[in-house]
């Protein structure tokens, strides 16, 4: 459903799901954050974007950084991972 809802531009509803599948126990998956990062990202959320990789429990910083700088470089953006 968030890949769904990312693909109509509907980041929003998108992450609102994202919360509420944190807050029942159901935790995001590699597939659930590759689907919400890029859309993040090419709206300028760059600080929402790392946020929720920083949060993620099963990356490394070093995996997180390893995503950012792919999508960022993708887009013409830069974004550091402090």
């Amino acid at each position: 459903m968030i890949g769904g809802l990312s693909k109509e531009s509907l980041i929003e509803e998108a992450m609102d799901l994202f919360s509420k599948m944190k807050g029942n126990s159901c935790l995001p998956d590699v597939v659930t954050y590759e689907t919400i990062v890029p859309v993040l990202l090419a709206r300028d959320e760059n600080d929402q974007a790392v946020k929720l990789l920083k949060d993620s429990k099963f990356m490394t910083p070093c995996e997180v950084g390893s995503i950012l700088g792919w999508e960022s470089h993708s887009s013409n953006q830069k974004t550091s991972v402090k």
